[in-house]
């Protein structure tokens, strides 16, 4: 045989593949960044943004309105935060009841001034608590293990905490007057969230919840009716 004979086989030149993003960039079309993705709300986050939105939306029309007109003894804020709302419906989540009775129960209290006192000077705050009630509020927080206060926090500062932080203390403080009145996992109406924070001594009796039912019911009509003022 004569010499074997190589035959070099040409190989195909190697082409680069533009990838699927460089594609959809030269062909302008929609790129999805996964960095900025949020997932979807659920069902329930859905429900909370409205109820946020909703309480938010009626309560501030109520303070810019107070405040054009001046009204006596309180301080409406015209730019009461959407957070402070938020703090509501979380809370009222907590306590078991719904975040309009608990938000017309502050409002028949302090007009949601955190800073405003009694005339007597006694009663402070969002739910106008004492210092023995605040006691009360800070210690069954430790006992229980609420992470959310500050349990080194003394009743002067307390005074004076705006009222996304303040709202904190008063939660703690309706906790403990729920577990006192063995309430505790129940559904609060209206008239048992005001009396556990007007007179808690009177849970039991059924006249006076619902006498309270009735100042909750309309302190909630105050929105719809603001403008007539």
């Amino acid at each position: 045989m004569g010499d074997d004979i190589k035959i070099d086989y040409l190989k195909p030149p190697v082409q680069k593949m533009p990838s699927l993003l460089e594609t959809m960039k030269k062909n302008k079309m929609p790129v999805f960044n996964f960095k900025t993705f949020s997932r979807p709300l659920t069902f329930k986050e859905l429900a909370d943004k409205e109820e946020v939105e909703k309480l938010h939306s009626d309560w501030a029309k109520v303070m810019r309105k107070e405040a054009q007109n001046h009204i006596p003894l309180y301080n409406p804020d015209p730019n009461i935060s959407k957070k402070f709302f938020q703090e509501v419906v979380k809370t009222a989540e907590r306590l078991n009841c719904k975040s309009e009775d608990l938000a017309a129960a502050m409002y028949r209290e302090s007009h949601f001034d955190p800073q405003i006192s009694s005339s007597s000077g006694k009663y402070k705050g969002l739910i106008q608590m004492d210092k023995q009630a605040f006691k009360l509020a800070l210690e069954h927080a430790v006992k229980t293990g609420n992470k959310r206060i500050d349990p080194k926090m003394t009743y002067d500062k307390y005074a004076k905490l705006p009222r996304e932080q303040q709202i904190k203390y008063a939660e703690a403080y309706l906790k403990f007057r729920i577990d006192e009145a063995g309430l505790t996992g129940k559904k609060i109406n209206g008239g048992q969230l005001y009396v556990l924070i007007h007179v808690p001594s009177h849970i039991d009796n059924p006249k006076e919840v619902r006498k309270h039912q009735a100042y909750i019911a309309k302190a909630k009509k105050v929105p719809s009716e603001i403008n007539k003022i």
